[in-house]
């Protein structure tokens, strides 16, 4: 399994938890949970690896001025709040140029953090994770749980 996988798998458990909420098996919710914790602690190792020489309290400083900015030059409602279509903020081309600028100005050495980021995210995900045993369960102890979930959770499947 790669860590691109471990991290897919994580999302799905996640998923599932909170989609049934109302009182799973509790060898389910085991299943889940264990494997959750044992999934995070290799997010979490990779994390630290990805983000090891990089400033992330600048990245977090680029990251609040950034959102300012955003809801300073996005476009009004007749209140002054900012204008929000599908999750964004409703700016012009020029808007997004002057605020880009702005974060060049005053974060010089963000591109490089963003970029180191990146590239160490894509060199760890394509990894295998050799030391994951995940717990698994038989198939008869799980609830009934849509299709796509079932799919994406397979591998929790004892054989």
């Amino acid at each position: 399994m790669t860590l691109d996988e471990v991290f897919t798998l994580l999302q799905a458990i996640r998923q599932c938890q909170a989609a049934l909420s109302d009182n799973p098996p509790i060898k389910f919710s085991y299943c889940l949970a264990r494997n959750a914790k044992l999934l995070d602690a290799e997010i979490t190792t990779a994390q630290d690896i990805i983000n090891q020489d990089i400033d992330m309290e600048m990245l977090q400083s680029y990251e609040r001025r950034r959102q300012e900015l955003l809801i300073q030059y996005a476009k009004k409602d007749d209140d002054g709040n900012p204008v929000v279509v599908d999750d964004q903020y409703q700016l012009s081309p020029s808007e997004v140029q002057r605020i880009q600028h702005t974060l060049l100005d005053q974060f010089p050495k963000a591109q490089d953090a963003f970029t180191a980021r990146a590239r160490r995210t894509m060199e760890l995900g394509g990894q295998e994770v050799t030391d994951l045993t995940l717990y698994k369960l038989d198939l008869a102890l799980w609830p009934d749980i849509p299709a796509q979930m079932m799919n994406d959770l397979m591998v929790l499947v004892e054989d």
